[in-house]
C-alpha cells in the first residue's frame, strides 16, 4: 500500500507552538511567549542543534512581522496527523475511528489551511481498506467498506426523495445553527452561503435574520483587526526609518517579498472558498490582503441582509408550503389541482435536480398486469 509522505510531515511536532517572524528575517518556531516587559517580548524557543535544549531571547514588539498562533484546531490536526503516521499499521478499527476523526473535523473546520491534505489522508484510509487482509493460514480476508456518511434511518426512502429538497435545505441550517452556537461564525456564513440556493424554503427563512446578525459581527472583528494591521504597519514604518540605510534595504527586501507571500495566502484562501462556493474563510490575523478582501466581503452581505426578506424578491420560503400541497394532492388523487401546483412550484424557481420527482408523480402508472389462473 502506497502512504503520502505528506502524512509523516507532523509527527514530531510539539503540542502547541507558535511561528513568530521578524521584519529582519528571523523566524522562531516551536516558541511561545513567557512574558512581555513593556514593548519588550521574552521568547522560549528550541535550541536549532538541539531541540530538547530551552532557550530564551527578548524581542522588541514593534520588530514582529508576523505571529502565528496555536490554535484548538491545529491541536487537533496534529492528533490526527500522529495517527496518520501509522496508517500502514492500523487495524481495520483504527482506520474506521481514524477516517471518522478526519470528516468530523472537516465538517467542523472546512476551510482549515490544511483541508486538502486530510481529504487526501481520508482517500487513502479509504483505499486502505478496499485491500483485502491475509488471516494466519494466509488467505485473503474481505475487510469491511469504510462508510464516511450517518445517514438518518428514520425516515422512509420515498419521504425522503418527495421531500428531498427541504430536506437539504434542513440539513445547512442545523449546520449552521451548529457553527453559531459554537461561535464559529465564518463556517455558518459558509453555510448560510450554500442555503441561500434554497430561498424558497422555509429553513432559509429562519436562516435569514440571524446570518444578518454573523455578517455584522463578521465585519465589526475584521474591522479591528484591519485597524490593528494599519497600526503595525505605521509602527513599523517609524522603526525603519530609525535605521541605518543598509538595514533599511534589507528588511525593505523582506517586507516586499513577505507581501507578496500575503498576497498569494490570500489568492488561495479566495479561490479555495470560491471552489466549495461559499466564499467566506477566516484571514490569517497578520494579513491585510486576506483581511482586507474578507472584510469587504462582510461589509456586502450585512448591507444586502439589512433588507427586510420580504423585499429581496421572488417571496422567500414559498416553496416548503408548495412542496406539501403538491404531495397531498397526488395522495388524494386530486391530479389537476397537483398540475397546477408544480406550474406555481416551477414559477417560484425549484433547482430542477429535485422537481423530477414531482414530474414523475404525474406520469400515468403503468398498471400491474392481472394474474391469470391456470386452466386444469
Amino acid at each position: 500500500m502506497k502512504i503520502p509522505l505528506s502524512l509523516f510531515l507532523f509527527v514530531c511536532l510539539p503540542v502547541s507552538a507558535d511561528t513568530i517572524k521578524l521584519i529582519d528575517g528571523t523566524t522562531y518556531e516551536d516558541c511561545k511567549i513567557l512574558f512581555r516587559q513593556g514593548e519588550e517580548i521574552v521568547l522560549e524557543y528550541p535550541d536549532p542543534q538541539t531541540p530538547s535544549i530551552k532557550r530564551e531571547t527578548r524581542i522588541k514588539e514593534y520588530d514582529v512581522l508576523k505571529h502565528i498562533k496555536s490554535t484548538p484546531a491545529d491541536y487537533e490536526f496534529k492528533k490526527i496527523m500522529r495517527k496518520a503516521a501509522r496508517l500502514g499499521e492500523m487495524t481495520p478499527q483504527d482506520r474506521t475511528e481514524t477516517l471518522q476523526a478526519v470528516i468530523d473535523f472537516l465538517e467542523k473546520h472546512p476551510a482549515y489551511p490544511q483541508a486538502a491534505q486530510l481529504e487526501e489522508l481520508a482517500d487513502s484510509l479509504r483505499d486502505a481498506a478496499r485491500i483485502p487482509e491475509e488471516t494466519p493460514e494466509g488467505d485473503a480476508k474481505q475487510t469491511t467498506p469504510l462508510t464516511d456518511a450517518k445517514k438518518p434511518q428514520t425516515d422512509s426512502a420515498l419521504d425522503k426523495e418527495r421531500f428531498a429538497y427541504d430536506r437539504e435545505a434542513n440539513r445547512l441550517y442545523n449546520a449552521m445553527m451548529e457553527h453559531t452556537r459554537a461561535e464559529r461564525n465564518v463556517e455558518a456564513m459558509q453555510m448560510f452561503t450554500l442555503l441561500e440556493q434554497f430561498k424558497g424554503s422555509a429553513a432559509y427563512v429562519k436562516a435569514y435574520p440571524e446570518a444578518g446578525r454573523l455578517a455584522v459581527t463578521l465585519q465589526t472583528q475584521w474591522t479591528r483587526q484591519r485597524d490593528a494591521l494599519l497600526k503595525q504597519q505605521q509602527e513599523r514604518n517609524r522603526q525603519m526609518d530609525r535605521m541605518s540605510p543598509q538595514k533599511q534595504e534589507q528588511a525593505s527586501k523582506y517586507l516586499a517579498k513577505w507581501r507578496n507571500e500575503q498576497q498569494t495566502v490570500s489568492n488561495n484562501l479566495a479561490n479555495e472558498a470560491k471552489k466549495k462556493k461559499w466564499n467566506w474563510y477566516t484571514p490569517p490575523e497578520d494579513n491585510m490582503a486576506a483581511t482586507t478582501s474578507a472584510l469587504h466581503l462582510a461589509e456586502t452581505v450585512s448591507e444586502r441582509l439589512a433588507r427586510p426578506i420580504e423585499q429581496t424578491g421572488n417571496r422567500p420560503g414559498q416553496l416548503t408550503p408548495l412542496i406539501i400541497d403538491f404531495w397531498q394532492q397526488i395522495d388524494s388523487g386530486d391530479l389537476s389541482q397537483a398540475k397546477g401546483t408544480l406550474k406555481k412550484i416551477e414559477t417560484a424557481g425549484m433547482p430542477p435536480s429535485y422537481l423530477e420527482p414531482l414530474k414523475n408523480a404525474l406520469l400515468p402508472q403503468k398498471a400491474t398486469p392481472a394474474a391469470t389462473k391456470e386452466l386444469p
